[in-house]
């Protein structure tokens, strides 16, 4: 199955069990990009454009239920607004502490995280 498919997939499986964030992963723009397009290996948002890069080797290495966690990931980023609240905080350092904050939120709601995210 092909990496698009694959996140189609997701998207779908996220609608019945989390509308909202179903809802939400419909105005995502998908791009694939090589390692070292974006900050981290894996996959990243622009919180103001909605354009979401991802690694297709990540994402053929996940499981469904991964995926489907990742997305949802993402897709908090956005609701959150964690890109445009940075301010003058050190980039790095939020986006782990953005992510930490994320990873808990969607632990408690028994979403499937990928050891690297």
């Amino acid at each position: 199955m092909k990496v698009e498919d694959n996140i189609t997939k997701a998207k779908i499986q996220l609608q019945k069990n989390f509308p909202i964030w179903a809802y939400l992963s419909q105005f995502l723009k998908f791009m694939k990009v090589e390692k070292g397009q974006i900050a981290c290996d894996t996959m990243g948002v622009n919180c103001v454009t909605g354009e979401v890069g991802y690694v297709g080797e990540f994402i053929e290495g996940l499981e469904d239920n991964e995926l489907i966690g990742v997305l949802a990931h993402e897709i908090q980023h956005i609701a959150f607004l964690t890109e445009l609240r940075q301010g003058s905080r050190d980039r790095d350092g939020w986006n782990c502490a953005t992510d930490l904050a994320i990873n808990s939120l969607l632990s408690k709601n028994n979403f499937i995280l990928p050891k690297k995210i």
